[in-house]
């Protein structure tokens, strides 16, 4: 009688009965662990039974190769370092054990086309391995992620500027305007290229490349006429 009484005191006031706890609570589902993808061994060698320059020029002909397989060319762009190997960007090095060292290596399109590919050149007393992980094709590259110019308007102004470093961005941007839709770029992006146009001249034209050495005063260009 009691339990009737509350029960119907509870529905005239509107007020429900709080529910039973579960004994057994479930579990928030586990988030899927990232599969991890295995190295492919390129190449493996005993630098106890090879040369030095011998084993280099190996490990570079087989980075080439790997680099090569992604359907891009030499970027020209991309400043080239003593640490690249093949035209991979070395992201790091670390010890694995005792006079064994370890370069890892990403492509030089891992930031802007979010390329997942990397080497990795493992270096032993009595074993040297070049290890490739994840696939590095074209499909990833042709996806620009940058909110500026794209690799392949870099690629084209770099190009361009080699050839006549004088010229100034405007004709640079009308004779890229008759080439593919990729390498056009809009007039909005005009600074962007003049600044461009700048740093591939002082990285490719010895003679700013002097006059900056010497504090002079490099020669207008009319870069935004």
């Amino acid at each position: 009688m009691a339990a009737q009484e509350t029960g119907e005191v509870h529905a005239e006031s509107g007020v429900s009965e709080p529910e039973e706890e579960p004994t057994e609570r479930r579990k928030a589902p586990r988030k899927s662990l990232l599969e991890r993808v295995p190295w492919e061994v390129l190449g493996r060698w005993d630098p106890r039974q090879i040369n030095a320059e011998e084993l280099d020029a190996a490990i570079l002909e087989h980075a080439k190769q790997a680099f090569v397989a992604g359907g891009i060319p030499k970027l020209h762009f991309v400043k080239s370092t003593d640490k690249d190997l093949g035209g991979w960007k070395r992201k790091d090095d670390y010890g694995m054990r005792k006079d064994v060292v370890c370069y890892r290596y990403i492509c030089p399109l891992a930031y802007r086309s979010k390329c997942p590919a990397q080497l990795r050149l493992t270096k032993g007393p009595t074993n040297v391995v070049l290890e490739k992980k994840n696939s590095h094709d074209a499909e990833v590259h042709s996806k620009d992620h940058a909110k500026g110019l794209k690799w392949q308007q870099k690629e084209s102004i770099a190009q361009a500027v080699s050839v006549a470093p004088l010229q100034s961005g405007t004709q640079i941007r009308r004779n890229l305007h008759r080439d593919s839709p990729e390498k056009r770029i809009d007039p909005s992006y005009n600074r962007c290229l003049c600044r461009e146009c700048r740093i591939r001249r002082l990285i490719s034209c010895p003679f700013f490349q002097a006059c900056a050495a010497r504090r002079l005063l490099v020669p207008e260009s009319n870069d935004c006429s």
